[in-house]
């Protein structure tokens, strides 16, 4: 008999792993200036991102570990990614600020939440999607500058720069307007008993 997807590392939990496996190897590109290989390792984390998530909604393979591992995934890479290119200045500081700081104000905020009133963390937002997107995209297009050895354009810096708001503006609303919304519409004892964390993969 095989054991509940819930209690079974599923192929869609191994693809996740190997998505945090890649963050070290990512690291060792940036750190040994391998921008293009930092590139090629950043679009195959990107595409697994996908992957694991179509593979278990297709297979039913949905994990309370796959759900905890994808955003601690997506964080520490994207984390990682703007963190390691803006002290090599491939990136500006202040976008590396910005994006590197909301994700430890949300983290920070969410774990607080968690504590004091038992809320698991908010659901991504449109604005959430939008702005992880741009932070994908934006990531990439620096990686391929400093491949290709191209100084910064107007393009780039007109990338830089709406990932730079959009980054602002998310974590502002997931601060104040879904950080409220989280203290002041907490559920009753009961339901609050029966709920479980939602998985994904």
């Amino acid at each position: 008999m095989s054991a509940p997807a819930s209690n079974r590392l599923t192929l869609a939990t191994k693809i996740t792993l190997l998505r945090v496996f890649l963050i070290p190897v990512f690291v060792m590109c940036l750190a040994y200036k391998k921008p293009g290989i930092a590139l090629v390792v950043f679009i195959i984390a990107g595409v697994a991102d996908g992957v694991d998530g179509y593979i278990a909604r297709r297979r039913g393979e949905m994990t309370e570990l796959g759900a905890m591992l994808d955003p601690i995934a997506d964080k520490l890479l994207m984390f990682t990614a703007y963190m390691m290119m803006g002290i090599s200045e491939q990136i500006p500081i202040w976008l590396a600020v910005s994006v590197v700081s909301r994700d430890l104000l949300l983290s920070i905020g969410c774990l607080m939440l968690f504590m004091s009133v038992g809320f698991q963390t908010p659901s991504p937002s449109m604005l959430g999607k939008t702005t992880t997107t741009a932070q994908m995209v934006t990531a990439g297009a620096a990686l391929l500058a400093a491949a290709l050895g191209a100084e910064t354009n107007i393009v780039l810096l007109s990338t830089y720069l709406i990932t730079c708001a959009l980054t602002l503006a998310s974590g502002i609303h997931y601060l104040f307007f879904v950080g409220t919304r989280m203290i002041y519409e907490k559920p009753d004892d009961d339901q609050a008993e029966n709920s479980t964390p939602a998985t994904r993969n």
